[in-house]
């Protein structure tokens, strides 16, 4: 009986001993993803003004998330690469391939916190999460960073560079790794980098069971480029919207919305944090990031206990850009340019997102890009489909401005069914994420909102433009508005102007929630109740390929380019193609929009108030091909 007890003892040693370096190096992995997980957290936080501004559930959130994958991911790897050393160390010549090992993943881990590298993709499964923390790091990437941030691109070279003798330089020092590992401070820093996990794990569900979110699900829907005016429930006579009109039977129909740019980026933007492109960096033609110190509409949603989820379809609304800020899901996979159709996969992710059997309300942003140029016509939707010209589906912008000179009206009209049918196939889509909502019995209760970031020309001016960015008419800053509340509306006409700028505190408004405190927005909460409304001016602005500013006030509009004297004053309501200047006929209206212009250039914020370096975003160069291709660099 003593032997086989001595046996047994010796085998639990045997397997104590077999386990006690992958489990110090676990200790190790442990303390310095708790290490680097709080670290990375508290830049986030304060970067975010999370803890100034009260979000104090999403300064949990951001911390409990920060410090659980970068635990599972250290302590994990660090386990793995311990058994892989262990089993090569042992092998005649392996001890330099297990030092060359060491020093590529440790290169790899410091190239993820010099260079902050991300990729967006779905984090529903493990090898999806392996995927988003470990990939990304594509030689395109590091040379399109390479020019943004030569210190760090430098270290990281120079490591990458020294591999041979830092891998030599490891096998000397390996060594020293037994009794490092066997340090106490290591063990006592892993307790208590589990202990800050498990308290603020804790912490997080105890906060959710107090204050259980409370308020209506909420999807805000924006197609890119859409004009209000080529939809059936603005008046149009060509039938390409009636999943949209459908909508509009319940809504608040504003007939008169003004986007607060004429391109994608600082107008959404500007929707999203109710803020003007000029205070969020837009202030010259590039493509600016918006910064974290800004808040979006989606960090107040997952502040206030939503289940937050963002689908979009084009580099423009990017993470790379800032539009990820309060997502727990933000999906890009669709933006792949303009010749890639994207409606069928939107609304798929959108179904998938609808699925999800949760307590919680929710709020799901979608982004369809598909009306965009390139103009692509869908075999359902023909709408001209005798025509014999030279005017192809799919034609590269570029080479439609060059042959814009010589269209004819025919070919023009048939530019414009192109663009219809973009617009009859995008409906349908979306369309189908409505129904869905009303098959799940959400519909009655939500809160739906219907708009885009811009509209479309197509050579109204005479000056043979196509598309969008450098000018301020109406025809590429009218754009739809559809509010449906919890509850529905028997289809309000609501004619007053409106800015896509008052759509972040008028959501708000409606879900009963508030601004940060010491946080204010340009936005002002539209007044649905009926009752008399004051006058008001509203803005536009661009700085792609122009440099102007807008303003309206009633039917009275002007634009006015920067540092210049050129203004043009039309009257909306004799002149919906602003064809004729009134600038010298009316000097008193002209003044009198001119100081408002003024006024509201002085007023609003700038960048540095709230603390902001404005810097443009890094893409890869697959990205910044799309971008070029599209006019947009």
């Amino acid at each position: 009986m003593k032997l086989s007890g001595s046996k047994k003892t010796t085998g639990q040693q045997r397997l104590v001993a077999k386990l006690r370096r992958p489990l110090q190096a676990v200790a190790a992995g442990i303390l310095l993803g708790g290490t680097i997980g709080t670290t990375v957290a508290g830049i986030e936080i304060a970067a975010n003004r999370f803890i100034p501004y009260r979000l104090y559930r999403l300064t949990l959130i951001v911390l409990r998330d920060n410090l659980n994958e970068n635990i599972a991911l250290f302590a994990g790897g660090f386990f793995l690469l311990c058994l892989l050393g262990a089993f090569l160390w042992k092998r005649r010549g392996g001890q330099p391939l297990a030092a060359a090992l060491a020093a590529i993943g440790g290169g790899l881990l410091l190239a993820k916190v010099l260079l902050g590298t991300f990729t967006i993709y779905p984090l529903s499964s493990i090898p999806g999460l392996l995927w988003s923390r470990l990939g990304g790091l594509s030689l395109d990437y590091l040379l399109a960073v390479a020019g943004k941030r030569p210190a760090a691109f430098g270290i990281l070279a120079g490591t990458l560079l020294l591999l041979p003798v830092l891998a030599r330089g490891a096998a000397k020092a390996a060594a020293i790794i037994p009794t490092l590992l066997d340090a106490r401070w290591i063990r006592r820093g892993a307790a208590l980098s589990i202990f800050l996990a498990l308290s603020v794990n804790l912490g997080t569900v105890g906060y959710e069971l107090s204050r259980p979110p409370a308020g209506p699900n909420v999807v805000l829907i924006v197609i890119d480029s859409l004009r209000a005016d080529h939809l059936g429930c603005y008046g149009y006579d060509r039938d390409v919207s009636p999943g949209i009109d459908k909508l509009a039977r319940d809504s608040y129909l504003f007939a008169d919305a003004t986007a607060a740019a004429p391109w994608t980026s600082p107008s959404c933007a500007a929707l999203l944090t109710g803020q003007d492109p000029a205070s969020l960096g837009f202030l010259r033609d590039g493509n600016i990031r918006v910064a974290d110190q800004f808040v979006f509409l989606a960090e107040i949603f997952r502040n206030a206990g939503y289940r937050t989820g963002g689908i979009v379809s084009y580099t423009n609304v990017s993470a790379q850009l800032g539009f990820s800020q309060g997502f727990e899901v933000y999906d890009q996979e669709d933006a792949l340019g303009h010749q890639h159709v994207s409606s069928p996969s939107l609304s798929a992710k959108a179904a998938t997102f609808l699925a999800a059997d949760e307590d919680r309300p929710f709020f799901l942003f979608l982004h369809y890009f598909d009306p965009h140029y390139n103009y692509i016509e869908h075999e359902d939707y023909r709408f001209d489909p005798d025509y014999r010209g030279e005017v192809k589906s799919g034609s590269w912008i570029k080479e439609l401005r060059e042959a814009a000179p010589g269209f004819t009206p025919d070919d023009v009209a048939h530019l414009v069914a192109i663009y219809d049918s973009e617009i009859a196939f995008t409906d349908k889509w979306l369309a189908e994420v409505i129904e869905l909502l009303r098959e799940r019995g959400l519909y009655n209760d939500s809160l739906l909102i219907l708009t885009a970031d811009h509209g479309e020309e197509f050579m109204e001016r005479g000056d043979n433009w196509i598309g969008h960015t450098r000018t301020l008419y109406q025809e590429v800053i009218h754009v739809p508005f559809l509010l449906k509340p919890p509850g529905n509306v028997p289809g309000i006409l609501r004619p007053e102007p409106v800015g896509l700028i008052d759509i972040l505190p008028t959501i708000l408004q409606v879900c009963g929630l508030n601004l940060p405190p010491d946080y204010s927005c340009a936005g002002k909460a539209i007044k649905l109740a009926a009752g008399p409304r004051p006058a008001r001016s509203i803005f536009s602005s661009t700085r792609r390929k122009a440099s102007l500013d807008m303003v309206r006030r009633g039917d009275w509009k002007l634009i006015s380019e920067t540092g210049t004297d050129y203004n043009r004053l039309f009257n909306l309501s004799e002149d919906k193609g602003e064809s004729r200047d009134l600038s010298h006929a009316f000097p008193e209206k002209l003044h009198f929009l001119l100081d408002e212009l003024a006024s509201w250039r002085q007023r609003r914020k700038s960048p540095e108030e709230f603390g902001v370096k404005v810097r443009e975003a890094e893409f890869t160069p697959e990205q910044q091909d799309q971008l070029k291709s599209l006019g947009y660099l």
